[in-house]
């Protein structure tokens, strides 16, 4: 299954069938692939104009096809593709650093630059973004799908590619071009727990984190 959100709202793309589908998310709504390309545009059109009796958008909207890949690779042909990566970095204290920035707190990330892996990008944006030196990169532990539109009014899609990461050293220098007000270290849960404003693919990430 794949989670790609737009704005406050998401797509769920899965190979669950729709009979098992509608006993787990009896309020969503269930929409079947035919797997024909060209239709994947119309859907997602249609997609934002629906509304449930007429009245509220769904948060969710569910596309099923028996090969989920198939369906993600179709579904991703309807955007630019923009990679970026990121990195959930602990300090000795097992606390996440959070950064805050337009209204939201978020996790230093970046897009990947050419002839980079995601991996490089994780750690030189974690770098650039909060000052932080000799953080140590780790596992990969998620990826998140966004939806949005860049300046120039074209419809992108970012894979987010977030690696663990861990530092002794919590000397922050934010990268306030960038439009980073402030930070704050925070364990996952409390976190989880509190009322920040985040994004849903944020939150994502982190509740893995506490999970695992």
């Amino acid at each position: 299954m794949y989670t790609i959100y737009r704005k406050s709202r998401f797509f769920l793309l899965t190979s669950t069938p729709p009979d098992q589908l509608r006993q787990t998310h009896p309020h969503m709504l269930i929409h079947v692939y035919d797997g024909k390309r060209e239709h994947i545009k119309k859907f997602i059109k249609n997609a934002r104009k629906t509304k449930i009796g007429g009245k509220h958008k769904p948060q969710a909207i569910i596309l099923y096809h028996e090969d989920v890949e198939q369906l993600k690779a179709d579904f991703f042909c309807a955007y630019k593709i923009v990679e970026a990566a990121g990195g959930v970095i602990f300090n000795p204290q097992n606390k996440i650093l959070f950064i805050y920035r337009r209204g939201h707190w978020d996790l230093a990330k970046g897009k990947i630059d050419p002839g980079e892996t995601p991996e490089i990008t994780a750690l030189r944006e974690v770098e650039e973004e909060t000052g932080l030196a000799k953080v140590q990169g780790h596992e990969h532990l998620h990826t998140s799908y966004h939806i949005y539109k860049d300046r120039k009014g074209t419809k992108c899609l970012k894979p987010t590619y977030w690696y663990r990461m861990t530092t002794k050293n919590t000397k922050l220098k934010l990268q306030h071009e960038e439009d980073i007000e402030t930070a704050e270290w925070l364990k996952a849960g409390d976190f989880l727990e509190s009322s920040r404003v985040t994004y849903g693919a944020i939150r994502d990430v982190i509740e893995l984190v506490h999970s695992s």
